[in-house]
């Protein structure tokens, strides 16, 4: 099995910004998830890079938690 990083965890103030960076599967599973609008909208205009596409959250209260588990999920799985 390959090894990857799933999601990439940085401090803030108050918060923590977790980032991904998904390849062409996770997307297109991505924009037909129930991922809320905002985060569809970033994922649509974010830069494709050679890596992959990056997505980036922060969280600041539980329920921003909701999308970042979504999209470890599909990374996971794709």
């Amino acid at each position: 099995m390959k090894r990857c990083n799933i999601v990439y965890l940085g401090p803030c103030s108050g918060s923590f910004m977790a980032s991904f960076v998904l390849g062409d599967k996770a997307i297109a599973v991505a924009r037909k998830s129930n991922l809320p609008v905002y985060v569809l909208k970033m994922i649509a205009e974010a830069k494709r890079y050679g890596e992959g596409t990056p997505v980036r959250i922060e969280v600041s209260k539980p329920e921003d938690l909701v999308p970042v588990k979504t999209l470890a999920k599909i990374k996971v799985e794709n």
